[in-house]
């Protein structure tokens, strides 16, 4: 546990002082001086606050408690080494690590789950859109977060080593640590998946082990992207932990991707093409 950083000055926020809470965004928070000059110069110039959807709802915090950073090494690893065993490309120490960390930092109700929203949230820090954003802005009619979550799933099953539970979709006005799933919900023993839709109000979410899993095979199909987007996600969360290592070195992903390790992505693909028929 840590203390909260307000996202618009970047400094640590007393446990006892209040901060606004965005209700859509899986890590977004603003200290009480920050809201007063933004609403300030918003009534000024009309210039409304930059780095975040003015159009989010907001929740006061009277106390801001404590929050959650990315962690400090549970493993015993202290620099950066290779992030995948030669030949097997078996992800090591180290990059499991530094996906555990990632994937703590964006569950907010330390359910052990990623919900769809903290994925995509994760894929816009990097530039990228997750298939269930792309879902949702092409959605067309009723329930278009279910056309999400369906996307997703769909997504999700196209590698079987991907490992992920379906659970219920709360209700939107919910507190935001309770806004996408509560502890209680999240026996995260895996299911047998549904073939094809997630069923209504479910979403599909990543345990643990299918988000370390989901970024190894992106990792290994691409290395050099990989690189810059985990280097992007631990500077926009902040992890002073990380700060001994500074940035993760090149070094430490394969040079490029070889026919070994794209022929998961290659099968896979084939796989999904071959249920579409």
């Amino acid at each position: 546990m840590s203390l909260y950083f307000c996202d618009g000055c970047l400094d640590q926020i007393p446990p006892d002082r209040p901060r606004f809470h965005c209700q859509q965004c899986p890590s977004y928070d603003i200290c009480a001086h920050c809201i007063a000059v933004r609403i300030i110069a918003k009534k000024l110039t009309g210039d409304p606050a930059k780095g975040h959807d003015n159009g989010h709802h907001s929740q006061l915090i009277l106390k801001s408690g404590f929050g959650r950073q990315l962690g400090r090494p549970s493993t015993g690893v202290s620099a950066w080494t290779d992030f995948f065993h030669p030949g097997t490309w078996a992800a090591t120490p180290c990059f499991v690590e530094l996906t555990t960390a990632i994937f703590d930092s964006f569950d907010i109700a330390m359910t052990g789950l990623m919900v769809p929203e903290a994925y995509s949230a994760l894929s816009e820090i990097t530039g990228g859109q997750s298939p269930w954003t792309q879902a949702l802005q092409a959605a067309v009619g009723p329930n278009p977060k279910q056309q999400a979550d369906t996307a997703l799933k769909r997504a999700y099953d196209i590698f079987t080593s991907i490992e992920y539970v379906v659970r219920p979709r709360l209700a939107e006005n919910m507190a935001p640590e309770q806004t996408w799933l509560t502890p209680a919900a999240s026996n995260i023993s895996v299911e047998e998946k549904a073939p094809d839709s997630a069923p209504p109000n479910q979403m599909p979410c990543l345990t643990k082990v299918g988000f370390t899993e989901l970024s190894r095979l992106e990792a290994l199909s691409s290395p050099d992207t990989a690189w810059r987007e985990f280097n992007t996600i631990l500077r926009f969360k902040e992890p002073r932990i990380y700060l001994e290592r500074r940035e993760i070195p090149r070094h430490v992903l394969p040079s490029g991707p070889t026919p070994e390790m794209v022929a998961p992505f290659a099968a896979a693909v084939r796989n999904a093409q071959m249920r579409e028929r």
